[in-house]
């Protein structure tokens, strides 16, 4: 159990790593795009997949 929870909490911190450096690099290289495209409806759709992919990718 112990090794699963240790594993998941690495795989989550990855992913929101990921999203978080997606998300800048798209404010960076198309900041007028990036405000139509990384709207609150658009984020809150995106964070359950998220959430959902790091004990998915967790199990061996």
């Amino acid at each position: 159990m112990y090794q699963f929870v240790n594993q998941l909490s690495y795989t989550a911190s990855v992913i929101i790593l990921v999203v978080v450096s997606g998300e800048r690099y798209l404010a960076i290289v198309e900041p007028l795009r990036a405000k139509s495209l990384l709207t609150r409806r658009n984020m809150i759709l995106l964070l359950p997949r998220d959430r959902l992919q790091g004990p998915g990718r967790s199990v061996k």
